[in-house]
């Protein structure tokens, strides 16, 4: 049945990609994950969207992907997670497993539960695999349905088992086989994700666990031959028809062509670089040179360097909310070219500037007082007192 209708899916590609409501086309693909969260929105649902690169770990997504949503039937890829990781995935517990997955049975996440740890079976994925914004349990005791996710985290989460060799290949078979049938209340789960592409493996959730009963309809897996992770997670109105004809254009848009798009690379943002140093000083004396940057949130180092020769002590200068001082001595008289440079980091880009200074051969009092001020405040600086 399902390679019928991947046959049609792809001899009806335009029509099955073509979406009567959507934005045009975004530039990148984090422009098409905000594109279809603000297409949910303009709809009037909550809505978020994560993609990660399987290949490259790379995230990008829209809307509250760090916020928790409410997971109905997706949570059971965290019931089999756990069967083949305790090595329990056989016999009987293997056969109920694959209905759960394949059918999302749920009167085989019922028997399963208990073996798994019950409402603790996702605070256990997030230990083992090292993901604190996973999600959470459900807030009502045994409901397996209200299980709390985020889009990010259940991204890093198919990223995890797609690199563990105990899970990936019997659960990303079972998910390549999902029927377009569930057993869950017998409702139709080609929504999203298998409505934008012809090349996926899904586990879905849909019911009306959100608040006040909401609908909370979501399509997560991976799309290509593993090449990314998705989850597009929304909540709002009633269930039904319009959610989910909402979600599967959501994912058309987030899938333009039926291909996931990643993001252009970033380009970095320009920076400058103000010095500040005392106008004159005198060999011998303590003097501070500061470099400010804009914008303030920049990261990385900053070199000072005196006619164009490293200052001692003065390189790689950590930058500490916008900037970045050094206390030095010069041993000669006379005018000086101080220059701070800053290194950049994956957000901005390089910069520099110079600055005139000059050393006087014998210092006068206001020059070593200033000098011990200096010192004394860089001192306490740095112990952070």
């Amino acid at each position: 049945m399902k390679l019928v209708l991947a046959g049609l899916l792809v001899m009806s590609q335009a029509l099955l990609f073509g979406v009567g409501a959507a934005a045009p086309a975004a530039a990148n693909g984090a422009d098409d994950a905000a594109a279809a969260v603000a297409h949910a929105s303009s709809q009037g649902y909550r809505s978020s969207v994560g993609v990660l690169d399987l290949a490259t770990g790379q995230f990008w997504g829209g809307g509250d992907y760090d916020s928790q949503y409410v997971s109905e039937s997706v949570m059971k890829v965290f019931v089999a997670t756990r069967l083949l990781v305790e090595g329990q995935m056989s016999g009987w517990n293997e056969t109920t497993a694959y209905k759960m997955i394949t059918q999302s049975d749920n009167a085989s996440t019922n028997a399963l539960y208990g073996r798994v740890g019950g409402d603790g079976v996702i605070t256990w994925a997030a230990q083992q695999y090292g993901l604190p914004n996973l999600g959470a349990p459900p807030t009502q005791p045994g409901w397996w349905g209200g299980t709390r996710i985020t889009a990010h985290g259940l991204t890093l989460f198919y990223n995890a088992v797609a690199h563990d060799a105990r899970v990936w290949p019997w659960l990303d078979n079972a998910m390549r086989n999902a029927t377009q049938y569930g057993s869950a209340g017998g409702g139709d789960q080609y929504f999203g994700l298998p409505k934008a592409t012809t090349t996926w493996a899904i586990k879905q959730g849909w019911g009306t666990d959100g608040p006040n009963g909401q609908a909370e309809y979501n399509s997560t897996g991976t799309v290509g031959p593993d090449q990314y992770a998705v989850a597009i997670l929304t909540q709002g109105g009633v269930y039904g028809t319009a959610i989910y004809n909402m979600l599967s254009d959501e994912a058309k848009i987030l899938l333009p062509g039926g291909v996931i798009r990643p993001p252009l690379p970033r380009v970095p943002t320009p920076t400058t670089v103000a010095l500040r140093a005392t106008p004159t000083t005198a060999v011998g004396v303590n003097v501070a040179l500061t470099a400010t940057l804009t914008p303030p949130t920049a990261t990385g180092t900053v070199t000072f360097t005196d006619d164009n020769t490293p200052i001692t002590s003065c390189a790689a200068v950590p930058v500490t909310s916008g900037s970045a001082t050094c206390v030095t001595t010069f041993t000669t008289a006379g005018p000086h070219a101080v220059t701070a440079t800053y290194t950049g980091d994956s957000l901005n880009s390089p910069s520099s500037t110079t600055t005139p200074l000059t050393v006087d051969p014998i210092a006068n009092f206001f020059q070593i007082l200033y000098g011990y001020i200096i010192q004394f405040a860089h001192t306490f600086h740095l112990l952070g007192l």
